[in-house]
C-alpha cells in the first residue's frame, strides 16, 4: 500500500487568479475559463491510484462551485457535460459534481488527464470557480460476490447470527434483505435491537482519507459570516472584530492537539472571515509545515453533516463502517480495520517532518503502529509507505485509510431506542447548506453516534465490530469525519 494523501482544492478567481491547496495526491492545475464557449478546462491527476477490477478501484469525486461577482455565496455549478482526455468520466452532470476514473488498462501508480467542463445551463457574471478533487474508493459489493460477516464473536455490543451470540452474521449472494430476529440466519445484536437493511442501502463509494484541515479551511472560506460562526467553536458572530481564541475549532489561543485552523486576531465586524492553517503557530498561514494534510479533529456531528452536504456526500451507516473495514476478509475476533488485533503504541516524539505533506513516524512499517497520540491529529495515511503491507499501513480490506487508528468518525447507528429510522441512503448532499450553516437533507436528522475506529494513546481501542452508543453532543479533540455516496 503506497502512501498518499488527501483532497485537492483549487480556485479560479475572476478567471485570472488561481491557487491550489493540498496537491499531494490529487492535483488540479492549468485552469482556463472561456466565457465565449462557457467551458472550464484544467489538468487533473492523482498518485498511487489503483484499479483492481471494474468493480473495485479508486477515483476522483470532482466538485465544482461557482460564485458570480454580484453574489456573496458559492453555489454548486449549473448543469454541465464533462469529458476527459486519457481518463474516464460521465459525460454529464445535473450540476455541482461528477466522477473521474482511471483509463482502461490502468493498474496502479499515477494517472491524469485534461478535463473539459462544458456548461449547458446557468448565467455567469464575471464568475469565480472552485474545483475540489476528493479521492474515493469504489467497490460494488454485490458484484464482487464476497460473503460479508458482521460481528466478530467477542466484541461487546456486536452484531451476530440470531441463534448464537458467538457466531458472526453472514451475508452471502444473492444478498437477501436482512431479517432481524433470534433464529439462525437472522440478524441479532447483543445491544438493543438493530434496524434491518438491504444491499441497496450500502453505498458503493467512500472517501479514501479523512477530511483534512486544509479541506475544512477551504470549506469555511466559502461560507457566509453566520455560517462560519456556526461551523466553528470560537464566537465569530456578527459584531465581533477582535478575537482572542484564534484557533477556532477548539476555541483556544494555540494549536490544540495538532488542530491548526485559525483566523486573524482582528477580523471584519460583519463580513466573511478568511481562515488558514497555522499549525506551527508562527502567525504565517498555510506554510508547508502548517498541517494542511492532517486529519481535521474537533468536528462535531453537525459540522460533519454540513461539509458532507456541501460536497454532495453523506455520513456512513455503522454497518458500512464494518463492511468497508473487513470487506470479504475472514473474521478475526477483536480485529481493527487493518485485519488483525496487532497494535503498537507510537512514541509521541517519533514524528518527522511534522505538519508537512511528508509527515511520517519512525515506526513506519511496524504492524499495527496506528495508535493516535493523545487524540492529536496527524497526516492522513501517515503509516502507508512504498513497501508497507495492509497491516503496516493501516488500510482496510478495500484500501480505505485510517478507519482504525486515527480519529473517531461520525456514523449513523444501526441501533435505535426511540424508533428513529435510518437516513435515506439516496438522500445525498445537494451541495447547498442553510443560511445558518446547517445541512438541509431531511432524512439526516436522526441521531448520529460517535463511530468506532479510535485508538487511544495508552494502547486500547475500538474493534470494528463494536457498536458504539455514545451520542455526540459537542465537538471533541478525537473526532473527525469522512463521507460516502
Amino acid at each position: 500500500m503506497k502512501k498518499r494523501y488527501t483532497t485537492c482544492m483549487a480556485t479560479i478567481l475572476c478567471c485570472i487568479l488561481y491557487s491550489s491547496l493540498l496537491g499531494n495526491n490529487a492535483t488540479i492545475s492549468n485552469p482556463q475559463y472561456n466565457k465565449q464557449t462557457r467551458s472550464l478546462t484544467f489538468d487533473i491527476g492523482w498518485n498511487n491510484g489503483f484499479r483492481v477490477s471494474t468493480e473495485w478501484f479508486d477515483y476522483i469525486h470532482l466538485v465544482i462551485k461557482v460564485k458570480n461577482s454580484n453574489e456573496n455565496t458559492w453555489n454548486p455549478a449549473p448543469a454541465f457535460t464533462a469529458t476527459a482526455i486519457s481518463l474516464q468520466t460521465p459525460n454529464s452532470s445535473n450540476g455541482g459534481f461528477t466522477g473521474v476514473w482511471h483509463s482502461p488498462g490502468f493498474t496502479s501508480g499515477t494517472d491524469g488527464g485534461r478535463m473539459i467542463i462544458q456548461f449547458t445551463s446557468g448565467t455567469f457574471i464575471n464568475p469565480s470557480f472552485k474545483i475540489m478533487a476528493i479521492e474515493m474508493v469504489y467497490a460494488d459489493h454485490e458484484d464482487l460476490g464476497y460473503t460479508y460477516n458482521f460481528g466478530d464473536g467477542i466484541t461487546r455490543n456486536r452484531l451476530h447470527d440470531g441463534s448464537d451470540e458467538g457466531l458472526p452474521f453472514s451475508w452471502a449472494p444473492p444478498y437477501p434483505d436482512i431479517v432481524v430476529g433470534d433464529q439462525s440466519g437472522e440478524l441479532g445484536s447483543t445491544f438493543n435491537i438493530p434496524l434491518p437493511f438491504a444491499m441497496s442501502n450500502i453505498h458503493k463509494s467512500m472517501m479514501k482519507y479523512e477530511i483534512t484541515q486544509g479541506m475544512y479551511v477551504d470549506f469555511l472560506n466559502c461560507l457566509t459570516r453566520p455560517q462560519q460562526d456556526t461551523r466553528t467553536e470560537t464566537d465569530l458572530s456578527i459584531g465581533v472584530s477582535e478575537v482572542t481564541e484564534i484557533y477556532v475549532m477548539s476555541a483556544r489561543t494555540f494549536p490544540s492537539l495538532d488542530n491548526g485552523i485559525r483566523c486573524a486576531s482582528t477580523i471584519p465586524s460583519s463580513g466573511r472571515i478568511t481562515f488558514f492553517c497555522d499549525g506551527n503557530n508562527n502567525g504565517i498561514g498555510n506554510e508547508t509545515d502548517d498541517g494542511l494534510d492532517r486529519a481535521c479533529n474537533y468536528l462535531g456531528s453537525e459540522d460533519t453533516k454540513a461539509i458532507l452536504d456541501w460536497l454532495h456526500l453523506m455520513p456512513m451507516l455503522q454497518v458500512e463502517y464494518e463492511l468497508w473495514s473487513r470487506g470479504g476478509g475472514q473474521v478475526v475476533p477483536g480485529e481493527y480495520a487493518w485485519g488483525s488485533t496487532a497494535y503498537h503504541v507510537i512514541d509521541v516524539n517519533g514524528w518527522n517532518q511534522e505538519g508537512t505533506s511528508s509527515e511520517v513516524h519512525n515506526d513506519l512499517g511496524t504492524p499495527g503502529a496506528h495508535v493516535s497520540t493523545n487524540f492529536s491529529a496527524k497526516r492522513v495515511g501517515a503509516f502507508a509507505g512504498a513497501t508497507t503491507t495492509r497491516e503496516q499501513s493501516g488500510a482496510s480490506f478495500y484500501g480505505i485509510m485510517d478507519l482504525s487508528g486515527s480519529l473517531s468518525e461520525s456514523i449513523y447507528s444501526l441501533l435505535t431506542t426511540n424508533g428513529a429510522s435510518l437516513p435515506n441512503p439516496q438522500d445525498l448532499g445537494d451541495g447547498i447548506i442553510g443560511i445558518h450553516g446547517n445541512h438541509n437533507q431531511s432524512s439526516w436528522n436522526n441521531t448520529i453516534l460517535m463511530a468506532t475506529g479510535k485508538m487511544l494513546s495508552y494502547g486500547s481501542g475500538n474493534p470494528i465490530s463494536l457498536l458504539n452508543n455514545v451520542i455526540e453532543t459537542e465537538r471533541s479533540s478525537s473526532q473527525g469525519a469522512r463521507g460516502v455516496r
